[in-house]
C-alpha cells in the first residue's frame, strides 16, 4: 500500500500471477475536475499511449496526442461500447468492426435531435426560410470510368409471411449522360 502522492521515476513494473486485482487507485473526491489518474508527456509535441496486452499480444491502445486527438485502437477485434454492464450482461450499443462497418445495436439514431421518434431522425435547423435544405446526400463513385447509368439508390424491404426479407421499392437517381459539363440525369421508382 502506497499512500499520499509519491513520485516514482524510471520504469515501474507490477507483476501479479494471481487473478486478483493488481492495481487499485482509490480516491474519495467527488468533483469532475480533479484528475484521478494522470499520464503525462513532457514534450510539446508528445503523445501518451496506454497499451493493453493479453497473453503477451497488444490487443488495444488508447492514445492522446499533442493536438488533442483521442485514438482507440483495437488489434484484431471490434470496438464495442456496452450499456447496462460489461459483457456478457451488457448490451452492445455500438460496434465498429475491423472492416470499418458500424453496427448500432437496436437503438434510435438522432442527428440534431435529442428526441428522435424513428430509427433515423435527422433535423437541420438553420436560418434558411425560402429554399430547400439538403438533409441527406448519397454519392456513387467508381474506381473505373463512369458510364451512363451510374447512380445512387434507396432500397425499401419488408418481411413476408415466412420471415424472408423481400425488396418492395427501389428509388434510383442516375446519370444518363456522364460527359463532364453536359451531364443529364433521370430517376426511377421501381416496385416488385
Amino acid at each position: 500500500t502506497i499512500a499520499g502522492s509519491p513520485t516514482l521515476s524510471g520504469a515501474l513494473t507490477i507483476s501479479n500471477s494471481s487473478t486478483a486485482l493488481t492495481f487499485d487507485n482509490s480516491n474519495a473526491h467527488t468533483d469532475n475536475t480533479t484528475s484521478h489518474t494522470r499520464l503525462t508527456s513532457t514534450s510539446a509535441t508528445g503523445q501518451v499511449p496506454l497499451d493493453l496486452f493479453i497473453g503477451g499480444t497488444l490487443r488495444g491502445r488508447w492514445r492522446a496526442d499533442y493536438i488533442g486527438n483521442l485514438s482507440w485502437a483495437a488489434n484484431g477485434g471490434n470496438h464495442e461500447f456496452y450499456v447496462g454492464g460489461d459483457y456478457p450482461n451488457g448490451v452492445t450499443a455500438l460496434a465498429i468492426k475491423p472492416n470499418q462497418d458500424v453496427v448500432i445495436g437496436g437503438g434510435i439514431v438522432g442527428s440534431g435531435s435529442s428526441t428522435a421518434n424513428s430509427r433515423l431522425h435527422v433535423i437541420s435547423n438553420s436560418a434558411t426560410t425560402n429554399a430547400v435544405t439538403t438533409i441527406l446526400t448519397l454519392d456513387s463513385t467508381t474506381t473505373g470510368v463512369s458510364a451512363s447509368g451510374i447512380g445512387s439508390g434507396i432500397l425499401f424491404r419488408a418481411e413476408d409471411s415466412v420471415g424472408a426479407t423481400e425488396n418492395t421499392v427501389q428509388l434510383s437517381g442516375f446519370l444518363t449522360t456522364v460527359t463532364n459539363g453536359a451531364e443529364a440525369s433521370a430517376y426511377t421508382i421501381s416496385t416488385r
